[in-house]
Parts: C-alpha cells; structure tokens; sequence
C-alpha cells in the first residue's frame, strides 16, 4: 500500500465533517456556517499533527514528560473529546486559576460569566470541547482544565482526586430536556 492508498484509508476512518457538523448543531442552536468550518480545522489540523492530548505545566517550566504525570484530565461530548496530563503538584495551581479566570473575565464587557462558578466551568468545558478551542493555545487547554480540576475538586468527592484518584473524567451527554446537560464525573485510580 503506498502512502496515497494509505492517506485514504485514513481519511474514512476519520470523522466526516457532516457528523462534526451535527454535533456542533446539536449542541448551539445558532452555529454558522464559518463557526462550524473553523472548529472543524482546528481539530483537522490537531489531528494531521497527532496530537491526541496536551501536557499542562506552568508556564515558567518546560513541559514534564508524558511519563512524568502523574494525574489524567478528560472529558468528552459523543465524539469531541480533551485529554490532559499532569503533575499531581500542579493541581493547586490549576484549582487557583479557574477563580483567577472567571475575575478577569468578569472586567470584560458582555462577558459570558454568571453568578454560578459551577454553571460557568461547566459551560466553558463544553464549549472548548465542542469547538476544538483546547488545540487553538496551550492557554485554552489550560482554562479547560483548570475548570475540570476546580469543578471536580470542588464536588462532594473532590478530596480524594490528587491523592487516591489520577484519572478525572467528565462524560458530556444531552437530556431530555433541550440544552440541558448532564456532567457525569468519573474517578479512577
């Protein structure tokens, strides 16, 4: 098989743009045309560089390797997907800097945020995920997981994540009740 034949058979293994289409649909009612394109390479151009999922570290330092974190981050919605890893030392961090987030975004005019941290973590995992914004900066994927992390850690269970828990996991489904979601949260050791 030369590496034409191989190009193909990649691509109808891949996502079509018609089911990212319906997801992105389903998911906001008013999506446009160049929304949906956009969201669409952005995960496209992840793709063709295999990235699969994102080392989150501080800034100041370079990137631990994969082998050096400890701690797994993800959440899905159907076939959209963000996966993290980490160090267990940095879960502070990130917990701090969903708070820092939400403050700076508060000072912008018609900013997206609520009275409802919770509501507002959950939203913007969601929507990062929907439109393959965690693969457009190191900054998006960041906030997406400084919000699982602090929705996690915040919950009734979060005292055990860090410590026994590594692996935190958001599964995304619809109800039945339009636009209204359910956030399942799952932990492993």
């Amino acid at each position: 098989m030369n590496r034409h034949d191989r190009r193909a058979q990649e691509a109808q293994t891949r996502k079509s743009f018609t089911d990212y289409d319906a997801i992105y649909r389903r998911a906001f009612k008013k999506a446009d045309d160049r929304e949906i394109g956009e969201g669409w390479m952005r995960g496209a151009e992840a793709e063709a560089n295999g990235i699969k999922a994102m080392i989150i570290h501080p800034t100041h330092e370079p990137p631990p390797p994969r082998s050096a974190c400890d701690i797994e981050l993800s959440a899905a919605y159907g076939e959209q997907k963000f996966q993290a890893f980490t160090k267990a030392e940095y879960l502070p961090t990130l917990q701090a800097g969903w708070p820092k987030f939400l403050d700076a975004a508060r000072t912008q005019p018609d900013a997206p945020v609520t009275d409802d941290p919770r509501r507002d973590a959950r939203a913007m995992i969601f929507e990062n995920i929907v439109t393959n914004h965690q693969y457009a900066s190191g900054l998006f994927s960041a906030i997406t997981a400084s919000a699982i992390i602090w929705l996690a850690r915040t919950s009734p269970v979060g005292v055990a994540i860090g410590e026994s828990h590594k692996r935190i996991h958001y599964e995304i489904t619809d109800t039945e009740t339009p636009g209204v979601r359910n956030y399942r949260l799952m932990l492993s050791y």
